[in-house]
């Protein structure tokens, strides 16, 4: 809050003008980059919320951490459970015996449902880590660059969710995240550039897209609830970033230099 205090912010007035909004949204269905665009943006926040939706789920089917505790048996201690939900799989021991050591005990696994939810937080430690990583790229690569290559390996990531088995499926998941860090500004970005005075409305579109996170998550439950199995319905996240891929490679241009 004293950041945002005492940090002078531009002038953002605009003048006065009455905006058309039927001739605007007229030009914008015409234009095929911004359409591709919200479409983009479309699939991605669903895929976005559709992979970290199942993300506990997943984990604790893959990495069988009921059956973890179920050998314990039912007179367990909470130590004895974590001492064996630690021992699961490396990554997660590291960021557990870093938690012991900054004293974040709360965040050990006393349960199957904890145990999963510890991916999902290396999960968005790896899609922060990725985004500055990647903003730090863009000094060498261009954005769509980028977003071609994160796009392709997300797809990869979800096949390996897909048909990855244990840690090797569980690592693919996490790794979606990664590739996730830097399409949502990049896609709006590419989407509205060149929209000269119809970019306010665009911007609206492009931000309006965030409703695909309703619609691919209930896909997903609904694949998963149907075949059984939340493995298979990782293809849901898998075609979206499809889409990305086709979009970031057949639609999304460079932008022109000056």
């Amino acid at each position: 809050m004293l950041a945002i205090w005492l940090t002078r912010m531009p002038n953002l007035r605009e003048e006065d003008k009455t905006l058309q909004f039927g001739a605007t949204f007229r030009r914008l269905i015409k234009n095929r980059s911004y359409v591709w665009g919200v479409v983009a943006q479309f699939f991605y926040v669903g895929a976005q919320i559709a992979v970290w939706s199942f993300v506990i789920r997943y984990a604790m089917q893959q990495l069988h951490f009921d059956a973890v505790i179920a050998e314990l048996g039912n007179g367990a201690s909470t130590e004895s459970i974590i001492a064996a939900l630690r021992g699961v799989e490396p990554v997660a021991a590291g960021f557990y015996d870093f938690c012991a050591w900054v004293g974040l005990d709360d965040l050990l696994p006393r349960t199957a449902e904890q145990a999963g939810a510890t991916y999902y937080i290396l999960s968005l430690v790896l899609f922060v880590t990725a985004r500055f990583v990647c903003t730090g790229l863009m000094r060498f690569f261009s954005p769509r660059k980028i977003l071609v290559t994160l796009a392709c390996l997300a797809v990869v990531c979800c096949l390996i969710a897909v048909y990855g088995q244990g840690v090797t499926g569980v690592y693919g998941l996490m790794g979606i995240s990664g590739c996730m860090s830097l399409m949502f500004p990049t896609i709006y970005s590419c989407g509205l550039r060149g929209l000269g005075p119809d970019t306010k409305i665009g911007g609206a579109g492009m931000v309006m897209a965030i409703a695909g996170a309703a619609v691919l998550t209930q896909i997903q439950g609904i694949v998963s609830d149907r075949i059984g199995s939340i493995e298979t319905a990782y293809w849901v996240p898998a075609v979206a970033f499809a889409v990305i891929v086709y979009y970031s490679v057949f639609v999304c241009k460079e932008e022109r230099a000056l």
